[in-house]
């Protein structure tokens, strides 16, 4: 058994956890939208593939059903732009945008942002969930 940590190098290597994890929210927020605008376009027939899942598996080596859980989300956002930002800056991670995404308006998202400075996803999908 490995001895514990102290409590400051757990903080430390938690906020790096934390900010590499955001960085690949926003990488993966890129790709939604540049499959979005393939998919859109039909591009992805002009490259020769059958379906935008066979092209993600393909060039971008991600699952079809990742490929369009990421395009979904980045083609909500554009409804709301405020959680955008905030996971393309890493003020949020994936699951939190999902959240979002899914149970507020334009008009709403600014109070729910404020609202996810102090909740865990779990505190985050309770307070969705029990909202009228």
């Amino acid at each position: 058994m490995s001895a514990l940590i102290p409590y400051s190098e757990a903080l430390r290597l938690d906020a790096e956890l934390v900010r590499v994890a955001r960085g690949t929210s926003a990488l993966r927020l890129a790709i939604g939208e540049a499959l979005d605008a393939l998919a859109s376009s039909g591009g992805h027939y002009e490259l020769g593939f059958s379906s935008l899942e066979a092209y993600a598996r393909e060039r971008c080596e991600r699952t079809g059903r990742r490929a369009a859980d990421t395009r979904s989300l980045s083609h909500k956002l554009k409804s709301l732009p405020q959680t955008r930002e905030a996971l393309r800056t890493g003020a949020i991670g994936w699951s939190t945008a999902e959240l979002l995404a899914r149970h507020v308006t334009a008009e709403s998202e600014l109070a729910w942002l404020e609202k996810t400075r102090e909740t865990t996803v779990r505190e985050l999908r309770a307070l969705l969930a029990t909202r009228g």
